[in-house]
């Protein structure tokens, strides 16, 4: 497949348009778009070589904007349509050569610490970097941040359901630093931000949580054992909906208010019935074990995202059905291969 990424050098250059009919991704450099209405307007899109990041880069030049793609590695860059920046965001002499032509910045680059780093790297990686990032957008005029942040800044969730006012309470390293991060975009006097509490997100390339291991054993016919059966669940967001509610997001000429708010599927579904879709789905053989009840155990009302921004999702029935029937499609298609 044709590539256009480039590591920047500090030239001021446009990636030429090019057609192809095999080619899923329109030229970088469209007309006629509301994002690109501005002039040389670009958006910056940090992290665009993880599953996040690179799902938003890739849905808004599909959309015909102007993406200028951040990777900390230019082997991660390969995939992407658009021109690329690489470095380490915790480093400042990183943004000595970014172009400043990028004033709508979303912001994925992160460290989960699913790798089991301390929370000093979680700190250089996750409040370091932002410091910069923000520091980077002061120095540009009227820039904004959609930053991708985690409801795991709450921490101990005690409450039925969580929503944009729930309090912050002992959230672990990655929660802390996260939280730390949305108080230094939030404290800004010339950047506006938003900053996205995602939940669980759902989409081919990642499976490091409860729904994707549900998956993982139905796919094997294990047995799944699950807890809190007539429980509501809406604990999810499918990374398409994410995409494109960041794109409404950046459409938006002014944002209502900034601040920080979660974001979940809507119409939850008991935990029974979301376990049950996932081995129906798969045609699975795995028998379903209830292991009784185990609190906490809350859903996510998102409707201050809805209301005030025009937030949409799935329902968690068809982002569950959906991602499960995408890993299962996938693995078939690997094993076909193979």
């Amino acid at each position: 497949m044709f590539t256009t990424c480039h590591k920047w050098t500090g030239r001021s250059f446009e990636i030429p348009g090019w057609r192809s009919s095999g080619n899923p991704f329109r030229s970088c450099t469209p007309s006629g778009n509301p994002l690109t209405s501005k002039g040389s307007s670009y958006v910056l899109v940090t992290g665009a070589g993880g599953f996040v990041g690179g799902t938003i880069a890739r849905a808004l030049i599909q959309r015909g904007v102007k993406v200028i793609a951040h990777v900390r590695s230019f082997e991660s860059a390969h995939s992407l349509e658009c021109e690329t920046v690489v470095g380490d965001l915790s480093s400042a002499s990183t943004f000595a050569n970014f172009p400043k032509r990028a004033p709508d910045i979303v912001h994925a680059a992160a460290n989960s610490g699913r790798n089991g780093d301390s929370y000093r790297q979680l700190r250089q990686d996750n409040v370091v970097a932002t410091r910069n990032l923000l520091a980077f957008a002061e120095g540009q005029r009227r820039a904004r941040i959609i930053n991708i942040s985690s409801v795991s800044v709450h921490g101990t969730i005690q409450e039925s359901i969580l929503d944009y006012s729930t309090r912050i309470q002992r959230p672990a390293s990655y929660g802390r630093t996260k939280h730390a991060a949305e108080t230094l975009l939030s404290e800004s006097k010339s950047v506006a931000s938003l900053s996205l509490r995602l939940p669980g997100i759902l989409g081919v390339g990642v499976h490091e949580h409860w729904i994707g291991s549900l998956v993982a054993r139905a796919m094997r016919n294990d047995a799944i054992t699950y807890y809190n059966s007539t429980a509501p669940f809406n604990n999810v967001v499918h990374v398409n909906d994410l995409a494109d509610f960041t794109y409404r997001l950046l459409e938006m000429q002014a944002w209502p208010n900034t601040g920080a708010f979660p974001l979940a599927s809507r119409d939850p579904i008991s935990i029974l019935n979301t376990v049950q879709i996932i081995r129906d789905a798969l045609d699975s053989k795995s028998t379903l074990v209830s292991l009784g009840e185990r609190p906490p155990c809350f859903t996510i009302d998102d409707s201050h995202a809805r209301k005030h921004y025009g937030y949409h999702s799935s329902t968690t029935r068809d982002a569950i059905t959906r991602f499960t029937l995408e890993v299962g499609r996938g693995s078939d298609l690997q094993a076909h291969q193979n």
